[in-house]
């Protein structure tokens, strides 16, 4: 199996993220199953503000709303710290 771009990286900052002991692999299919249903969104707002626009300097504004969209959603999320 050949990995590009940004996905090694990824890959191995879960298991290292404090997760409970032995939900290690249930919480790391959660997190690469989100990853995969939700990257599509980016993809999707690019392509929408720049038909609106007709401009693609615009574009970069989907890609912005996406992440800021998903910045709110993990704002509420209490992170703990494992000793």
């Amino acid at each position: 199996m050949r990995l590009r771009g940004p996905r090694p990286g990824r890959l191995t900052f879960l298991p290292r993220a404090g997760d409970p002991a032995g939900r290690e692999g249930e919480i790391f299919g959660l997190y690469a199953t989100t990853g995969r249903a939700a990257s599509w969104m980016a993809s999707t707002a690019w392509v929408v503000f720049i038909s609106l626009t007709a401009s693609t300097s615009f574009g970069i504004l989907g890609i912005v709303l996406v992440l800021f969209i998903g910045l709110l959603l993990i704002l509420p999320v209490k992170s703990t710290r494992v000793g």
